[in-house]
């Protein structure tokens, strides 16, 4: 089963309106890598979707999101669901201060 860890590089936004940088790692014990796509989601919507595979590393800018805290979330869709299951990140909570 492909595990998702999600690292925010900046838990804390100066600018307002910032766009978090995050860090998406997709890691499987399978001898061969799967295809499959990340949501992202923040604050229980859906921002963005990117394809990946699992062993590779996004570095990824999200929209922009308002002044204020917010949750963060990754989730890994498989592209063959018979032989890899669904697998999310653990929340992570960002904040975007600044005027």
């Amino acid at each position: 089963m492909p595990v998702v860890s999600l690292k925010v590089l900046r838990k804390f936004q100066t600018v307002r309106n910032a766009a978090p940088q995050l860090v998406i790692d997709v890691v499987s014990d399978a001898t061969v890598p799967e295809s499959g796509r990340l949501v992202i989601i923040i604050d229980g919507d859906r921002w963005k979707t990117v394809s990946t595979t699992t062993g590779q590393r996004k570095v990824l800018m999200t929209k922009r999101v308002l002044r204020g805290r917010h949750t963060v979330r990754v989730r890994f869709r498989p592209v063959d669901r018979t032989a890899f299951l669904p697998a999310r990140s653990r929340l992570k909570r960002i904040v975007v201060t600044g005027t």
